[in-house]
């Protein structure tokens, strides 16, 4: 997406929900997310020792930065 063109959809899109298009924007593919899932399934990460895992790091880091209003 071109800049100007994010630029108008952000100006156009609520402040309250402007995270969702920003999550959007910043998550991989779902192709990705499930092969870093099932590499992490694969590598026995389960527990507390999932929150190191690629696929848990990635998704944790986007809605981190684009936290939900009012959460």
């Amino acid at each position: 997406m071109k800049q100007e063109d994010l630029d108008i959809l952000m100006a156009n899109t609520p402040v309250d929900q402007q995270y969702i298009i920003n999550r959007k924007l910043n998550y991989t593919s779902l192709g990705d997310q499930l092969d870093n899932l099932f590499k992490d399934i694969e590598a026995g990460l389960f527990g507390e020792s999932a929150k190191t895992s690629s696929f848990y790091t990635s998704i944790k880091t986007v809605k981190d930065t684009y936290p939900k209003p009012g959460v």
